[in-house]
């Protein structure tokens, strides 16, 4: 016959603390300048308009996430005994440590500069080049494990030393798992060609437009795991 088993409370493990938020996008740069029409060779002629005039600037970079928090210590157990306490086997395990957080997302790259608008004397202007997305924040550390519970005896003064043979399994929490990476922020755009629905005199943001960015990389990955619980359970016997 299989020995009767006596399961204590078990911690849950803790909610994964939540990621942070993605850095706000930096301001578009600036734009060219449109084209000055005068229809005259001299004294003053035509001049070209100018391409964006900056291209965009990378994203922040995403911020590592928070470590986990710790596993909860296992349960306080107490049990009264009359007269024996023999072939039990009481569970009392220590809380898993909680994951930490994933990493946050890197920033989008900044937009290019659109270009300066031809207006009918000379070619459209090209937007700059977007910049690209910012890297991804590292995940946090796992949580340390809780410890192992602890269970109680309270006895009469007749019971014996041999009236008590019982296991008890109250092995400390394991660690969490660590946050996985941020993710890379997305390309910024490239800014729009002057002329026709882009006109950087204008503020009109339609196409063409110029090179985008690159998306951001992930941030580095961690694998450091948080740290098992400090000691295994116990078990404590007072008189009554």
């Amino acid at each position: 016959m299989a020995e009767p088993i006596v399961k204590g409370w078990i911690p849950p493990a803790p909610k994964q603390m939540p990621t942070p938020m993605t850095p706000n996008p930096r301001p578009r740069m600036g734009d060219g300048t449109p084209a000055t029409c005068t229809g005259w060779a001299n004294p003053i002629p035509d001049t070209a308009p100018t391409s964006g005039a900056w291209d965009g600037q990378p994203g922040q970079p995403g911020l590592d996430g928070l470590p986990g928090l710790n596993g909860q210590n296992g349960g306080v157990l107490s049990i009264a005994i009359s007269e024996y306490f023999v072939d039990v086997i009481v569970d009392l395990p220590g809380g898993q440590g909680g994951q930490g957080a994933d990493g946050g997302k890197g920033a989008p790259g900044t937009p290019g500069g659109h270009g300066g608008a031809g207006r009918g004397c000379e070619d459209d202007a090209t937007g700059g080049m977007g910049g690209d997305g910012g890297k991804g924040g590292r995940g946090g550390d796992g949580g340390k494990g809780g410890s192992g519970g602890t269970l109680i005896l309270l006895h009469h003064k007749g019971v014996a030393f041999s009236d008590l043979k019982f296991t008890l399994r109250a092995p400390v929490g394991v660690g969490g798992a660590p946050g996985n990476e941020g993710q890379g922020g997305d390309a910024g755009p490239g800014g729009v060609t002057g002329g026709s629905g882009g006109r950087a005199d204008s503020g009109a943001v339609t196409g063409p437009f110029g090179p985008w960015g690159s998306p951001g990389p992930h941030g580095d990955p961690n694998t450091t795991k948080g740290a098992d619980g400090d000691h295994e359970g116990k078990s404590e016997g007072h008189e009554i």
